[in-house]
């Protein structure tokens, strides 16, 4: 398993009084890790690494822990599904981000179907990781769900492990024990019991029309975790959606051979968005380029020598964006940047 990279964490205190743990890293348009299952953001296993590490090059990647988890308050009393999308705009209004991406991995991808359909301006892509829409139609064997919550409930550190095997079924011994750990850390047995019943019983299949977002559905054949006929729930059900079909038994971990050429496409699905958060803007593109320069605090001079342009025009420049947006200043100017996508 390998460490989220460098991360600065900070918390929200939210409506209910729980402190909501996150962090960011990058610049850029605005994306959301949303959490799977058990999840602590200090850790992140190897699908989830290599995709911040390619994607804070050009974007401001967010991520957090669910209240009950990680390193948010573990106290958690509300197990109703719709507190995750509450959550999640709270979190998005007290960072005063307007639209981001989202990228929803494993039990997070009905958190971004609710979100989708119930806020549609706030949601410009989705990137869905072998996940699904409708879980009593996925997770259809009563004896299999009672069982594996017994087990997490009598035995949290064997049925740590089980689910480890199926969440990374290509992972070493050593790596499958770290997963197995990082589990338990990241939440209590019946946190973990609770979390995984609504995983079983949630259904969003009738939010999915009302999804507007382009969406790209990654998901491997034979995943054991979550059955591939989850991905096909999404991409039959978004009418802007595209299905990338993935050989093996993989879950949240790529094959090494593919890992690249699935990063690649997914960073150029993300990149979209930032492009039309660029189209739906007032501003003329350079104006654009000038505000980006103002939001990562360049003086005039320096954003003259940047683009090869005057400081004069750099000027002018300014006063239409403070007009187009009806920011008072350059710091205001500068957060419309970033509730906009912008940067």
């Amino acid at each position: 398993m390998r460490p989220s990279p460098n991360l600065r964490i900070e918390h929200l205190r939210k409506r209910n009084g729980a402190r909501l743990a996150y962090a960011g890293v990058g610049s850029g348009a605005p994306l959301v890790v949303i959490p799977p299952w058990v999840f602590d953001m200090q850790m992140s296993h190897s699908l989830v690494a290599p995709m911040i590490d390619r994607l804070r090059l050009d974007h401001r990647v967010l991520l957090y822990d669910k209240q009950g988890t990680g390193l948010s308050d573990r106290d958690l009393d509300d197990w109703r599904f719709e507190r995750h999308v509450e959550e999640l705009v709270e979190l998005l209004d007290h960072l005063e981000v307007e639209r981001a991406s989202l990228w929803a991995c494993s039990q997070a991808g009905p958190i971004a179907v609710a979100l989708a359909a119930a806020h549609p301006e706030r949601v410009s892509r989705i990137v869905f990781v072998s996940t699904y829409a409708n879980g009593p139609v996925i997770f259809w064997r009563p004896e299999v769900r009672d069982s594996m919550l017994s087990m997490i409930r009598a035995h949290w550190g064997m049925g740590s492990k089980v689910l480890a095997d199926m969440l990374a079924p290509n992972a070493t011994s050593e790596e499958a024990q770290q997963l197995a750990a990082d589990q338990r850390r990241s939440a209590s047995a019946e946190v973990a019991a609770r979390a995984l019943e609504e995983l079983y019983f949630v259904d969003t299949s009738d939010r999915l029309a009302r999804v507007e977002a382009p969406s790209l559905v990654v998901h491997h054949e034979r995943d054991r975790a979550i059955p591939f006929s989850g991905g096909q729930q999404l991409a039959g059900g978004i009418a802007d959606s595209r299905l990338i079909t993935l050989e093996g038994l993989g879950h949240a971990r790529l094959d090494p051979v593919r890992e690249g050429d699935v990063i690649d496409e997914v960073i150029e699905f993300f990149r979209g968005a930032a492009e039309s958060a660029v189209e739906r803007s007032p501003l003329t593109g350079r104006e654009v380029d000038v505000l980006r320069l103002v939001a990562e605090g360049y003086s005039n001079q320096e954003i003259a020598d940047r683009l090869t342009i005057s400081q004069n025009t750099v000027a002018n420049h300014l006063r239409n964006i403070l007009d187009k947006t009806k920011a008072r200043n350059r710091a205001a100017a500068a957060s419309y940047a970033v509730r906009a996508g912008l940067v």
